[in-house]
């Protein structure tokens, strides 16, 4: 499973694990936890969060968290609509 490498304010490393992905009006968004549910344990509850793609260059991808709460819900209404493994509210 692919991963993000995060700094958070205190310069500490956080690893998210990419869910899934999708595009929505020529942005790319990243459904994201920091557990890995692809080790075979049975979770049936997994915090998640979106990530939305800033910037991007050869060695690099920049994300940041969606800060406007009609694009959080917009975007996370699109991930329910496009998998069945997962729901998120």
């Amino acid at each position: 499973m692919n991963s993000i490498i995060a700094i958070d304010e205190n310069g500490d490393e956080i690893t998210f694990f990419i869910l899934d992905t999708i595009t929505h009006n020529s942005t790319t968004y990243v459904l994201a936890s920091e557990s890995d549910v692809s080790d075979g344990e049975d979770d049936d509850f997994s915090d998640a969060t979106i990530l939305k793609e800033k910037t991007a260059d050869n060695d690099y991808i920049t994300y940041t968290f969606i800060d406007n709460d009609d694009e959080f819900f917009e975007v996370m209404s699109l991930f329910n609509e496009n998998n069945n493994d997962y729901d998120l509210m």
